[in-house]
C-alpha cells in the first residue's frame, strides 16, 4: 500500500510538472540547479574539512611521537653518561634525584631543539608534558612555546578516559577532547616510559573550522548572485526565446497531427512512457487507457515485433544507437496495423537524467500497397519465368536500358555482376549471331513500319548455349525520331528442341518400315504413316476419319476384336498377331502393338497402333521349320523330326498294345556314284530312291532321310512281328531294277537293319542305336540283305565302341608300332626299300591285327592322326637307314582315303619332310584306285602337288578297282603295285598270269615301275622276273619286320633268299 501511495504521489508530481509552462519549468530548473550547486559545494567543503581534520590529527600524533622520541633519546644519553666512570656529576644522587636530573636535562634539550627547528616561531598547537601524581595528573603547561612553564593538577578519576591519562598508561593515538580551557581540541598523545611522562600536543577545533566557514558563506553568497543574475537574464533573453519555442511547438504539433505522427518518450530513471495526442490516435486508445509503462507499451505489439523493439531499446541504452523498425500491433477487432517506429537516446549535457524519445506513424496502407505491388511483381516475374519471357526497355535518348529479372536468369548472371545495356547484352549473344542482331536493330530503328523480330543464340555465363526469340517495337517522337524501344526476349530452346523432336518423330514416322495408325476416342482414324499405306494398299485420304474395321478380317470374329479393346481399356495396351485384309482383299498376318494414350487429366486422348507385316517372317519360319525338320532334297522328314514322330508312335503303340518297326536302309557305294557322276546325278538318284520307298509303304508309315545315303522307316500299328519281313522284302525288290538318272542307268544295292518295339527297345534312342547295329551287321554280310537286331549285335557294337576308346588311348600313349616289309630288286638281289605297316601292341591283349582296328579308324576318323604318326615315324626311319647305309633308302607309306581328302594333307607332308630332313624321293605314297575316282580333277591336282614336292606315288592293289584306264595316263604316278590276288595263283590260274603279264607290259609301255606284292613261292618270283617285273615283296623274302629285325636283315649279306635260277645279288656292305 505504501509503494502504491508513493507511486501515486510521484505520478501526481510528474503530471503537475508537465502542466507548467516552459518559463516555470526553466525557473524551477534554475532553482534546482542552484540548490544542487550549493549542495555539492557544501558536500565538497565538508569533505575537505573532514580531510583537513584527519590530517591535523595525524600531524599532532606525529609531533607527539617525535617529541617523545627526543625525550627518550635524552634519557638514554643520561643512562650512557651514568655508566661512564668520568660522570662524577651523577655520583651520590638517589634514583629520584637522578630521574629529576634526567627530566631537567631532557626538558632543556627539548626546548633547545624546538627553538632551533622553529626558528623561534610559535608551534602549531600546544605541548603538554603530563606526569602521574598521587591520585592526580600533573600537567605541565606551556602556553608560550615552552618558555614559561606552570603545572596544573587534574583529578585522575575525572580524566580517566582523557588523552592525558591514556598517554600515562603508555597508549599512543589521537582524539578530540576538551582542553584545559574547556574548548574542544584535537589531541595527539604518546608516552615517554624512561622519564615517566606523557606527551600531549593539541590544537583547538575553532582554529580548524574558520577557513571552511568562510568558504561556505562565499558559496551561499555566490549562489544568491547567480539566482539574481539568472532571473534578470531570463527576463531579458529567455522569455522571448521560450515564447518562440512555444509557438514553434504549437505549429509542430499541428503538422504532426496532420501527418498522423505520434511522439513517445521513455524516462530512463522512472521507467515511464509519455505519449502525445498522436500516439493515442494511432493506437485508437483514449487518454488514460495507456498505463504509461514500457511493459504496457510493448504489450501493444505482436510478440515477435515486441521482442525486436525491446532489443532495440537495450542496444540504444548500452551503445547509444538510433533505431528504426517496423512493428505490427496486436489485432484489434480483427485489424492489425503496421507501424514504423524510430527511437533515439537523449543524454542531457548537465544532468544525469536520460530519455528515450521516438516517433511513430501508421504505415499499414503503405505496406498493403507495397505488398500488392510486390505480389504483382512476383506474379509478373513468375509468369515471365514460367514462360521464359523477359522484358526490356531501352531509352534511346539517354542510352539507358532496363532488364527484368528473367533476362538476368536467361544470361545466368546476377544483376549485380552485369549492367543493363545494349553492348552488355551483345557480349552474351553468340559470336556467329551478333552481326545479324545488330543489323536487325539498325533496320528497325531506321524503318518505322518494321516490327522487331529476331531469333538468335546466347552464351550463358556457365557456357550453356540457349536459343531466344526477341520481339519489340519502337516508340517515336512527333518528328518520327526513335525515342524508346521496348520488347521481350523468350527462351525458346526447349520449344526448338521440341519442334526438332517433333520433326524427327514425323520423319521417323514417315520413314519407318513399321506401320503406324492413330485413332481418336471414337475410334476414328486421325493419322497414318507411309508404311501403313504401303502395307494395306489404302491411301491416307481413303482411311482418314474411317473406322479401322475397313481392314478387319471377318473370319476372326467380333469376339476377337472385343478382347483387344477390353485389354486396351483395362491395361492400356495390347499386342499380338492379327490377320487382316489388304485393299485387294488379300489376307496377311501382322504383329500389332496398341496403346491407349492419356492426356494430363488421365483421360483417353487417342489410341496408337504400330504393326509390321510378318508375311515374310511367317514364310521364313515355315521355311526354317522345313529346314529344321525336313530334308530339302527329298522333302522327307530329317533325323530330328523322325525321332520326334518315332517317340509319338511308341507312345501310341504303348497305349494300344501294338508293335512298331524301325528299318534303317543304307545305299551301297553311293559315295562312289556321287563322286564319279557328280552331285547332280547323286541328288537325282536319292530323290528316286525316296519315291520308290514311299510307294511301297502305307500313308501312316514314316519315311525319313537321316544321312547322306541313309534312310529310316517307322512302321506303325503292327499287329505281329512277322509283318515287317514282307515290308523288308518289298523294299529289297525296289533295288533290283536299275535307276535312270540324267541318262545314266545306275544299279544300286542296299542293306537294311530292322528292330521292333517293344522287343528291341522301349524308347526312340534305344531303338535307333540297335537298328544301326543291325544295319552294320547287314552291310558286313554283303549287299541286298537285311538283318534283325540281336543281343549278340549289341555285344559286337559295344566291343567296337570299346575298341575305339582304346585306340584313342593307344594313339596318345604311342602304343602303335611300325613294321617294315622289304621290297627286293630282282635284278640286283638287294632290298631296295620297304613298305611301312602299322601294328598295335596292346598292353593287355598283345598284338592286334590291322584288320580289326583299321576299319574302325577309317570310320571314326582316327585314321587321320594315325596316318600322320605313321608318316612321321616312317620318314624318321628312312633318314636313319639312309644315314646308316650311306645311300638312299625308300620307305612306302599307305595313304588312306580320309587322309587324301584332308584339307591340310599337303601342309602335313611338307612339314614332315622338313622336320625329318630326308630327300623327298625317299618317301613313297601308296594309294588305291578308288580314292582317285571320286573327284578325278581334284585328285589329279592333289597328286601333282605331292609329286612337285619330290615324293613318288604308287597305285596300290592295281587291277581290283573300277577306274578307267583313260585316267591312268593322267595320274602323275611312278609305280604300279600288282594286287596279291593276281600273284597268289600265278602257277595255277592262266587268267591271273595273263593279267599280270598285261599289267607289267602296260606299265613298261607307260614307263612306270612295277612292284608285285604277295609273292610267297619261288615259281611266282621266277615268273615275275621272267616277265620283267623289277621289284617283288612277299613272304618268300620276308614277313613284315620290326625296326630292329629290319636293321639286322640289312646287316646280313645272306639275308635275302633268291630262287636258284636267279643270281644272288649282294647287299650293301654294312
Amino acid at each position: 500500500m505504501e509503494s502504491q501511495t508513493v507511486d501515486g504521489q510521484r505520478s501526481g508530481v510528474v503530471r503537475l510538472i508537465h502542466e507548467w509552462s516552459a518559463a516555470h519549468r526553466i525557473f524551477a530548473m534554475m532553482t534546482i540547479m542552484v540548490a544542487l550547486v550549493i549542495l555539492v559545494g557544501g558536500i565538497i567543503t565538508y569533505t575537505l574539512y573532514l580531510k583537513a581534520l584527519n590530517d591535523t590529527q595525524q600531524h599532532l600524533l606525529e609531533s607527539a611521537r617525535q617529541l617523545a622520541l627526543s625525550l627518550q633519546l635524552t634519557s638514554q644519553e643520561y643512562a650512557l653518561r651514568q655508566q661512564n666512570a668520568n660522570a662524577s656529576r651523577y655520583a651520590g644522587l638517589t634514583a629520584a634525584e637522578q630521574l629529576r636530573v634526567r627530566q631537567n636535562d631532557a626538558l632543556h634539550k627539548l626546548r633547545t631543539r624546538l627553538q632551533a627547528e622553529q626558528g623561534g616561531e610559535r608551534l602549531l598547537g600546544y605541548l603538554h608534558l603530563v606526569q602521574m601524581g598521587q591520585d592526580e595528573i600533573l600537567v605541565r603547561l606551556d602556553e608560550r612555546a615552552l618558555r614559561e612553564t606552570s603545572v596544573r593538577r587534574l583529578p585522575l578519576k575525572e580524566y580517566q578516559d582523557h588523552p592525558f591519562a591514556q598517554a600515562l598508561r603508555g597508549e599512543s593515538g589521537s582524539a578530540i577532547a576538551l582542553d584545559l580551557n574547556g574548548e574542544m581540541a584535537l589531541m595527539g598523545f604518546t608516552a615517554v616510559p624512561d622519564l615517566g611522562w606523557g606527551v600531549v600536543v593539541h590544537y583547538r577545533l575553532s582554529y580548524q573550522r574558520k577557513p571552511f566557514l568562510r568558504i561556505a558563506w562565499g558559496l551561499l553568497l555566490g549562489s544568491a548572485l547567480v539566482v539574481v543574475f539568472g532571473g534578470w537574464l531570463f527576463m531579458q533573453v529567455g522569455g522571448p526565446l521560450i515564447s518562440g519555442l512555444e509557438r514553434y511547438q504549437a505549429r509542430l504539433g499541428l503538422a504532426m497531427a496532420a501527418s498522423r505522427i505520434g511522439i513517445w518518450e521513455w524516462d530512463v530513471v522512472t521507467g515511464k512512457v509519455e505519449w502525445d495526442e498522436g500516439m493515442h490516435q494511432i493506437f485508437d486508445l483514449p487518454k488514460g487507457a495507456f498505463d504509461g509503462t514500457w511493459e504496457g507499451f510493448l504489450a501493444l505489439f505482436d510478440g515477435e515485433d515486441s521482442a525486436r523493439l525491446e532489443q532495440c531499446r537495450q542496444e540504444s541504452l548500452t551503445e547509444q544507437l538510433r533505431f528504426e523498425l517496423e512493428c505490427r500491433t496486436q489485432p484489434v477487432a480483427g485489424v492489425q496495423k503496421t507501424l514504423s517506429l524510430r527511437g533515439e537516446l537523449r543524454m542531457p549535457e548537465h544532468g544525469v537524467e536520460a530519455h528515450l524519445i521516438g516517433a511513430c506513424w501508421d504505415i499499414s496502407e503503405q505496406k498493403q500497397a507495397e505488398l500488392k505491388l510486390l505480389e504483382s511483381r512476383h506474379h509478373l516475374d513468375r509468369a515471365q519465368r514460367l514462360a521464359g519471357l523477359g522484358y526490356w526497355s531501352w531509352n534511346l535518348q539517354g542510352d539507358e536500358q532496363f532488364w527484368s529479372e528473367e533476362i538476368y536468369r536467361m544470361l545466368h548472371r546476377p544483376r549485380a555482376h552485369v549492367s543493363a545495356s545494349f553492348e552488355s547484352y551483345m557480349d552474351h549473344v553468340h559470336p556467329d549471331d551478333r552481326q545479324r542482331v545488330r543489323d536487325m536493330v539498325a533496320r528497325v530503328l531506321k524503318e518505322p513500319d518494321l516490327f522487331f523480330r529476331v531469333e538468335h543464340r546466347i552464351v550463358r555465363s556457365d557456357g550453356n548455349v540457349r536459343t531466344v526469340l526477341q520481339l519489340g517495337d519502337v516508340e517515336r517522337s512527333a518528328s518520327g525520331e526513335p525515342v524508346r524501344m521496348t520488347g521481350t526476349v523468350q527462351d525458346i530452346t526447349d520449344l526448338k528442341r521440341t519442334q526438332e523432336n517433333l520433326d524427327l518423330a514425323k520423319y521417323i514416322l514417315d520413314t519407318t518400315s513399321d506401320a503406324v495408325i492413330i485413332t481418336d476416342v471414337n475410334n476414328r482414324i486421325i493419322d497414318v504413316n507411309h508404311a501403313y499405306t504401303k502395307i494395306t494398299g489404302f491411301s491416307r485420304d481413303e482411311v482418314m476419319g474411317q473406322n479401322p474395321q475397313v481392314v478387319h478380317n471377318e473370319e476372326q470374329g467380333e469376339a476377337f476384336y472385343s478382347r483387344i479393346w477390353q485389354s486396351l481399356l483395362q491395361e492400356g495396351r495390347w499386342s499380338g498377331e492379327v490377320w487382316e485384309r489388304r485393299k485387294n482383299g488379300e489376307l496377311y498376318p501382322k504383329w500389332m502393338t496398341m496403346r491407349r494414350m492419356l492426356n494430363q487429366y488421365g483421360e483417353t486422348a487417342f489410341f496408337v497402333g504400330v504393326f509390321v507385316d510378318i508375311s515374310t517372317q511367317k514364310a521364313t519360319e515355315e521355311q526354317m521349320e522345313r529346314l529344321a525338320y525336313y530334308d530339302p532334297l527329298t522333302k522327307l522328314p530329317n533325323r530330328a523330326l523322325f525321332h520326334e514322330r518315332l517317340t509319338q508312335s511308341i507312345t501310341t503303340a504303348k497305349r494300344y498294345k501294338r508293335h512298331v518297326g524301325v528299318v534303317m536302309l543304307d545305299l551301297n557305294r553311293f559315295k562312289l556314284i556321287n563322286e564319279s557322276y557328280g552331285y547332280g546325278v547323286g541328288d537325282g538318284l536319292l530323290i528316286q530312291v525316296a519315291e520308290r520307298i514311299v510307294e511301297r509303304l502305307r500313308e501312316s508309315d514314316i519315311v525319313a532321310r537321316i544321312g547322306a545315303d541313309t534312310f529310316a522307316i517307322t512302321l506303325v500299328d503292327l499287329k505281329q512281328e512277322g509283318e515287317i519281313t514282307g515290308v523288308a522284302n518289298n523294299l529289297l525288290k525296289q533295288f533290283v531294277m536299275p535307276f535312270l538318272v540324267n541318262g545314266h542307268e545306275l544299279m544300286l544295292r542296299t542293306a537294311m537293319g530292322i528292330v521292333l518295339y517293344p522287343t528291341d527297345g522301349q524308347d526312340a534312342e534305344t531303338l535307333l542305336r540297335h537298328v544301326e547295329n543291325a544295319l552294320g551287321q547287314a552291310k558286313q554280310q554283303g549287299v541286298n540283305n537285311y538283318r534283325f537286331y540281336s543281343e549278340e549285335m549289341s555285344n559286337i557294337s559295344n566291343k567296337r565302341l570299346a575298341l575305339e576308346q582304346e585306340m584313342h588311348t593307344a594313339l596318345e600313349q604311342r602304343d602303335f608300332v611300325l613294321y617294315y616289309q622289304p621290297k627286293v630288286n630282282l635284278q640286283r638281289g638287294v632290298v631296295s626299300g620297304v613298305e611301312s605297316l602299322i601294328r598295335w601292341q596292346h598292353k593287355q591283349k598283345g598284338m592286334i591285327s590291322p584288320v580289326e582296328f583299321i576299319p574302325v579308324a577309317e570310320e571314326t576318323g582316327l585314321i587321320v592322326p594315325m596316318g600322320l604318326w605313321i608318316l612321321e615315324t616312317a620318314c624318321a626311319e628312312a633318314k636313319r637307314i639312309t644315314d646308316y647305309l650311306g645311300q638312299p633308302f625308300t620307305v612306302a607309306v599307305n595313304l588312306s582315303a580320309r587322309q587324301f581328302q584332308s584339307r591340310n594333307l599337303l601342309e602335313s607332308i611338307s612339314e614332315t619332310l622338313n622336320n625329318s630332313a630326308i630327300d623327298p624321293s625317299m618317301l613313297e605314297f601308296e594309294i588305291t584306285e578308288s580314292m582317285m575316282m571320286g573327284n578325278v580333277e581334284k585328285s589329279i591336282e592333289t597328286l601333282v602337288a605331292i609329286r612337285n614336292m619330290g615324293v613318288t606315288l604308287a597305285i596300290d592293289d592295281f587291277g581290283t578297282g573300277y577306274s578307267s584306264l583313260s585316267y591312268l595316263k593322267r595320274f602323275p604316278i611312278n609305280t604300279l603295285k600288282i594286287d596279291q590276288s593276281f600273284i597268289r595263283d600265278l602257277g595255277v590260274d592262266s587268267d591271273d598270269a595273263a593279267i599280270v603279264s598285261a599289267i607289267i607290259s602296260m606299265a613298261q609301255d607307260l614307263n612306270l615301275h612295277v612292284v608285285a606284292e604277295g609273292a610267297e613261292k619261288a615259281e611266282q618270283v621266277l615268273f615275275l622276273k621272267e616277265r620283267g617285273c623289277e621289284t617283288v615283296q612277299g613272304y618268300y623274302f620276308s614277313r613284315p619286320l620290326p625296326q630292329t629285325d629290319l636293321e639286322r636283315l640289312l646287316k646280313d649279306p645272306n639275308g635275302i633268299k633268291m630262287p636258284p635260277t636267279v643270281e644272288m645279288g649282294k647287299l650293301v656292305e654294312v
